[in-house]
């Protein structure tokens, strides 16, 4: 029955412009649990790929447009106290701007 919503993956808009950037080798995905007051939140990363447009650090900090989907190796039914966030690391040179448009997340909804 009810079982809530099912993380499938998380689409990244942004733009690079002027020059591209000196690096973007990261891009993690961070399941956390948020716990009572009182308590440290706990977590992990979880195991992603991105599509194969961005699969490299050299296609992520190339000069233009983008949508990077980042799809999570097991889908993950979230549940309450669960959060996830996206870290991408972007190093930009003298010259390089890095604009983000935002992050959509694609999800299984069941009731």
């Amino acid at each position: 029955s009810l079982k809530g919503c099912k993380l499938v993956s998380v689409d990244v808009y942004y733009k690079i412009a002027t020059e591209a950037m000196d690096d973007f080798a990261t891009v993690e995905l961070e399941k956390m649990t948020l716990p009572a007051s009182g308590v440290a939140v706990s977590g992990a990363a979880a195991t992603t790929t991105c599509d194969t447009a961005h699969d490299s650090a050299a296609e992520r900090k190339a000069i233009g447009d983008h949508k990077m989907t980042v799809t999570l190796s097991t889908p993950a039914w979230v549940d309450d106290g669960d959060a996830y966030f996206l870290t991408l690391y972007v190093d930009a040179g003298a010259s390089g701007v890095f604009t983000l448009w935002g992050a959509v997340a694609n999800y299984t909804y069941r009731l």
